[in-house]
C-alpha cells in the first residue's frame, strides 16, 4: 500500500502555479544578473534613450548617477554630445582601463573628455596606458589626447571637479602653447604671480591656485599661500572687490607672524564691513589694527542678545544624518542639524561663542548653509561643531568648535562621514 497521500486537483493546481510563479521569478533574477554585469556599452545605450530606465535606476548606480547628471539643467542641451562622446570612449577604452568604467567619478570626468572631442590632437585607438594607478593612467589620457606641451600638473584634475569645468578650455589652451599673457583671471596675477600659477602644488581647485599664486607673488610664505588658497577666498565670487582683498592678502604678507585660526574671523569681519559700507577701504589699516578691529566687532556680535525680525529659508531636505554608539545603556547619539533661521544662528553663536549669526542674509539667499553637528547622550546636547556649507561648489567651507577653536577628531571623522555620503568637498584646513 502507497504511503503517499492522495492530492486533489485543486492542491495541484495550486503547487502548479507556484511553481511557474518561481521559475519566472528565476528567470527574472537571471536577467537582471545579467544586466548588471553587461559591459557599460549597455549603460550608454540606455543613457540615450528619451524615456528613463526605473529599473536601471535601481540597479546600477552608473546609470542612476549619470542620467542625473546629463539631466540637469546645465547640461542637458549638451546631453546628445556628451553621451556620444562617452561612447566613443567607451568602446575605445573600456577593455583598457576597465575600473574607470565601474566608477562614476572617472565617468564623468570621460564625459568632459568626450565634451572636447574636437580638440583631440591624437588618434585615441594609438593610446596605451605605461602606469598602474587609475589616476595616472587618465592624467597620461589627457596628455596624450590634448597636449603638445606640459601644463600645470593640478589642471589635470579639472576633469573630475565640476567647479573647474569653466577652465578645462584655459587648460587645453596652455598645454598647446599658450601664453599665460593671454589668461584672465579675476584676479590680476602678475608676471612673477603667472610663474607661481603655473607651478602651483596638484590638489588646488583652478581659483585655489590663483589666491595661491597671488600670494606667494606678494611675497607671502607657502603656509599662509594655502591657508588662504583653502579659506572663502580661494572660490569664485563676482561680487568680490579684487582690488580691497588684494590689499588684504598684502596686509597679511607685511605683517609677518600671525595665528592662522584668525584668518578665517578676520575674512568674516571684512567681509561684514563691506556689505555694511560699500566704499569701506584697507588703506592705512596695519594686520594688528585689523585684528583689534576684527576681536571688537565679534565681540559685539556675541553680545547681541536680541532679534530685530525673524529670518527663516528652505533646508536642503537631505537625508537625515545620524550615528549611534556604544550599547542601549551607554549610547551616544551624533546627529547633523541644519540651521534655518536667524534665530538658530543666533542660538547656535550664542552656544559656540562666534558670529555665525553674521551669516544670516547669505543663508536668506542661498549661498550658504550652516549645519551644526551634535552629541546626545541621555539628556544631554553637546555641541561638537559649527560647519559653514558652500551651496553652489557643495563644498564645506570651515567647521568651528567653540570661539573658533578647531574641531576635535571624532568631530572631524563624523564630518568626513558626511562629506561622503552627500558627495561634499571638504577643505583640507578645519
Amino acid at each position: 500500500m502507497s504511503n503517499h497521500k492522495h492530492i486533489s486537483r485543486e492542491r495541484r493546481i495550486l503547487l502548479k502555479s507556484e511553481k511557474e510563479r518561481e521559475e519566472q521569478a528565476l528567470q527574472w533574477a537571471l536577467r537582471t544578473s545579467t544586466k548588471r554585469h553587461r559591459s557599460f556599452e549597455y549603460v550608454v545605450q540606455e543613457l540615450k534613450k528619451k524615456e528613463v530606465n526605473s529599473v536601471l535606476v535601481q540597479q546600477d548606480r552608473r546609470y542612476s548617477e549619470l542620467s542625473g547628471f546629463l539631466n540637469d539643467e546645465n547640461w542637458v542641451k549638451l546631453k546628445p554630445k556628451l553621451i556620444e562622446g562617452l561612447e566613443v570612449l567607451t568602446l575605445a577604452l573600456e577593455r583598457k582601463c576597465p575600473q574607470w568604467f565601474r566608477d562614476t567619478d572617472f565617468l564623468i570626468a570621460l564625459l568632459m573628455v568626450g565634451r572636447y572631442r574636437k580638440s583631440w590632437c591624437r588618434p585615441l585607438e594609438g593610446w596605451k596606458p605605461k602606469v598602474k594607478n587609475e589616476y595616472g593612467k587618465f592624467m597620461e589620457l589627457i596628455s596624450y589626447l590634448f597636449l603638445h606641451y606640459e601644463a600645470p600638473k593640478f589642471m589635470y584634475h579639472a576633469f573630475f571637479h565640476p567647479q573647474d569645468y569653466p577652465y578645462l578650455e584655459t587648460f587645453l589652451y596652455l598645454g598647446n602653447g599658450g601664453s599665460m599673457k593671454e589668461v584672465n583671471f579675476r584676479v590680476k596675477l602678475t608676471k612673477k604671480m603667472q610663474h607661481y600659477f603655473l607651478n602651483a602644488p596638484e590638489g588646488l581647485r583652478v581659483t585655489q591656485a590663483v589666491r595661491w599664486a597671488q600670494v606667494c607673488g606678494l611675497g607671502g610664505d607657502e603656509l599662509l599661500a594655502h591657508r588662504i588658497a583653502y579659506s572663502s577666498l580661494g572660490y569664485d565670487d563676482p561680487r568680490r572687490d579684487e582690488t580691497l582683498w588684494e590689499d588684504f592678502v598684502r596686509i597679511l604678507v607685511v605683517g609677518g607672524m600671525f595665528n592662522p585660526e584668525k584668518l578665517t574671523e578676520l575674512i568674516d569681519y571684512v567681509r561684514a564691513a563691506v556689505q555694511q559700507n560699500r566704499m569701506y577701504s584697507l588703506k592705512g589699516r596695519t594686520l594688528q589694527s585689523l585684528l583689534r578691529q576684527s576681536n571688537e566687532w565679534h565681540h559685539r556680535m556675541a553680545q547681541v542678545k536680541g532679534l530685530k525680525q525673524l529670518m527663516s529659508w528652505q533646508g536642503t531636505n537631505w537625508p537625515l544624518f545620524q550615528i549611534s554608539e556604544g550599547n542601549e545603556e551607554n549610547q551616544i547619539v551624533y546627529k547633523m542639524v541644519e540651521l534655518l533661521s536667524n534665530k538658530d544662528l543666533h542660538d547656535e553663536g550664542q552656544r559656540m561663542h562666534h558670529c555665525v549669526a553674521s551669516y544670516s542674509e547669505d543663508c536668506y539667499l542661498g549661498k550658504t548653509r550652516i549645519f551644526s553637528l551634535r552629541s546626545y547622550y541621555f539628556d544631554r546636547e553637546e555641541r561638537l561643531a559649527t560647519i559653514e556649507l558652500d551651496l553652489r561648489h557643495r563644498r564645506i567651507v570651515q567647521a568651528k568648535y567653540r570661539y573658533n577653536q578647531r574641531i576635535s577628531e571624532k568631530a572631524k571623522s563624523l564630518l568626513q562621514q558626511w562629506a561622503r555620503e552627500q558627495r561634499l568637498l571638504l577643505s583640507n584646513y578645519l
